[in-house]
């Protein structure tokens, strides 16, 4: 069997904040925009572009699928993923499927983060 996206060119996949693609998620306090929903990389990869407000924390849960990754562009961050810890700007988290997580956006900042999803079919569900 091949590798899904090893048949396909390599192209970038080009998107902005005016995008139709981006979404609000979660109220008010977070927005994602889809970067790559899985299927621009044959479902192996979903990237999202992730601004989250101070104080905003999804509620606990886990992902039974995919593995999930957040690389931490501007911001800061708590972690807490069975253990406890703090995520600055330049940080990457990653989050294994079947590990009960969640998240707070520290101080007075919005956090800006490109979040990762592997498998990718499963990007635009959310934060």
């Amino acid at each position: 069997m091949s590798h899904p996206t090893r048949s396909r060119r390599t192209q970038p996949v080009n998107r902005s904040w005016s995008d139709p693609m981006a979404v609000s998620t979660c109220g008010s306090s977070a927005l994602d925009n889809h970067q790559g929903d899985g299927a621009e990389h044959g479902g192996v990869l979903g990237v999202v572009e992730v601004r989250a407000a101070p104080g905003f924390s999804p509620p606990l849960h886990l992902h039974h699928r995919e593995d999930e990754a957040f690389w931490l562009l501007k911001g800061a961050m708590t972690v807490c993923d069975g253990q406890t810890f703090k995520a600055g700007t330049g940080s990457f988290i990653w989050l294994p499927r079947g590990r009960p997580h969640t998240f707070r956006v520290d101080g007075d900042e919005p956090a800006r983060m490109l979040k990762m999803i592997t498998p990718g079919e499963h990007a635009a569900g959310g934060t």
